[in-house]
């Protein structure tokens, strides 16, 4: 029994009875669990109209901005998001693994007060770092909003913190709607000061903040209305304090871990910079991010819904059927689409976004197979909160780490960007698949299975796949070829939604009728 567990006997029913009655009237005080199923759809539809909001205006904010812009709000991006981490040290995701709320608001605060003070140091750090970023970023258009970090990174870690305590309360439905702000605030901003004639990376960079500011106090606003009143008589100093060193292994080995994560996500952007021009960092950004956006967001909308499934799961000796569903699900839903893209990037690319993105199209075709591994890996790493195994999670962020560092090093040797992504496909398909089986493993899921479920759904693309190929091969012209592959892929995706939509309406008719763990897919489909 975990040590999470293991803590919870200490509390008193007289405490836990206290916990309850201390819930703000917003929570929710019954002790029958929300759906899978319903929480999941909440999220995962606030996820998919954000990433389509993204997606719409994707074709036209290429036509507006020049890859060199694209490039300066990547390397802005990448900086904020390596910092930005941090500030919280990990507390953030123990908010949802308490048993009594008052632990929980105060896990909070802490995570909150980090923010703060991680922030603030960052100030000085921004000074003193300038000549090295100018050095080594080799980007001078990025100086001039170097200044903006502190107020990005602040943001992002009252952001995080807020969205796990609405994780814990199962207000997905939240986190839907600050999503969608989020993306509708920066996308519209981004395109209000592209058609003005503002198409640089600074006027895209202030449009990614304005948008995270916006939907970060559109979230607080909500949370506080509902929760004000038990912050103010349940956060105490103390009890902070208590929080701190209760669940010290998150900044002790998650602070490290997720640095070490993030940081080799960002690697390549920053690395490129160093070593190619900023079209070519550009290029490699936006190839990622059309499939990034949309299943970042949904990835991260299941990993939410998921983690505090897994962690009530884990209580109850019920981890190993829900992760091995859900393992099920995630490869039904991606393997087709991405296995597709391997096939007809480019010439999508150039359909969509025009023929000067033909380069971004080939990055994405290389990299859409280990795009595949860490979509399937990223719902998952929350196992290793769950089950309070972060020094595996440093272990494997520091192998991941290494592979990438090398694969660009080798790239930038080389003076060829293609020899980079052509190995970070490699290494990470190998990383992110042993990852994928690490958590597998930890949750006592059988590694035969996890084949079976891969060569099931290789098996039913690859008769689209070669013909496809055979188009291609043909000479047949482009136009056609999408279109066949978007026809193809549609009745793929039509009948997969259609089968999980009826088994969530079953769910929502009354899926806690039976004490079994909650799903969101039929067994042994």
């Amino acid at each position: 029994m975990n040590r999470t567990h293991n803590h919870s006997k200490n509390i008193t029913e007289s405490e836990r009875l206290k916990s309850v009655s201390e819930k703000p009237a917003g929570g929710s005080t019954s002790k029958r669990p929300t759906s899978f199923g319903l929480n999941f759809l909440q999220l995962v539809s606030g996820s998919s109209i954000a990433a389509l909001i993204s997606l719409l205006a994707t074709p036209i904010l290429t036509r507006l901005y020049a890859p060199d812009a694209f490039g300066v709000m990547a390397i802005f991006i990448s900086i904020t998001a390596i910092l930005g981490v941090l500030t919280c040290l990990r507390y953030e995701m123990a908010i949802v693994l308490p048993d009594n709320s008052r632990e929980a608001a105060n896990l909070l605060g802490v995570s909150l007060c980090f923010a703060f003070i991680f922030s603030l140091l960052t100030v000085p750090v921004v000074i003193l770092s300038e000549p090295i970023v100018e050095k080594w970023i080799k980007m001078p258009e990025i100086m001039p909003y170097l200044w903006l970090l502190p107020i990005s990174i602040f943001i992002h870690g009252v952001f995080s913190a807020l969205t796990y305590w609405n994780t814990r309360k199962k207000q997905f439905l939240q986190l839907s709607m600050a999503k969608v702000t989020n993306q509708l605030t920066s996308n519209s901003t981004s395109l209000g000061l592209g058609f003005a004639g503002k198409t640089t990376g600074g006027a895209m960079i202030i449009a990614t903040i304005l948008g995270k500011i916006i939907a970060t106090a559109a979230l607080g606003v909500s949370i506080w209305r509902k929760n004000g009143k038990f912050f103010i008589n349940n956060i105490h100093l103390s009890d902070m304090l208590s929080g701190i060193r209760r669940y010290k292994k998150f900044p002790l080995y998650g602070s490290w871990s997720i640095l070490l994560g993030v940081g080799a996500w960002q690697l390549p952007v920053l690395m490129m910079s160093s070593f190619f021009s900023p079209a070519i960092v550009g290029f490699y950004m936006l190839g990622f991010r059309i499939f990034q956006l949309p299943m970042n967001l949904v990835g991260n909308a299941i990993g939410q819904v998921f983690f505090q499934s897994a962690a009530e799961a884990n209580a109850q000796g019920t981890l190993s059927p829900l992760v091995e569903d859900l393992f099920h699900q995630l490869v039904k839903i991606c393997l087709f689409p991405m296995l597709m893209l391997t096939v007809i990037g480019e010439d999508l690319y150039i359909f969509i976004l025009g023929k000067n993105w033909a380069e971004a199209g080939v990055y994405t075709q290389i990299l859409s197979i280990w795009a595949f591994f860490w979509f399937l890996s990223g719902p998952f790493t929350v196992i290793f909160a769950v089950l309070e195994k972060q020094e595996l999670q440093l272990k494997w962020n520091i192998l991941n780490f290494g592979t990438r560092f090398v694969s660009i090093l080798a790239g930038g040797y080389y003076q060829n960007p293609k020899v980079a992504i052509w190995l970070l496909a490699i290494t990470g398909i190998a990383v992110y698949g042993y990852k994928v089986f690490i958590t597998l493993f930890l949750a006592r899921v059988p590694v035969r299975n996890a084949l079976k479920i891969l060569t099931k759904y290789t098996v039913v693309f690859t008769p689209a796949g070669v013909c496809i190929i055979f188009l291609n091969l043909s000479g047949v012209n482009s136009v056609i070829i999408l279109l066949t592959a978007g026809i193809v892929c549609f009745a793929y995706i039509y009948k997969v939604s259609y089968r999980h939509l009826s088994m969530l309406r079953t769910n929502l008719k009354g899926a806690y009728a039976n004490a079994g763990p909650p799903t969101i897919g039929v067994q042994g489909e």
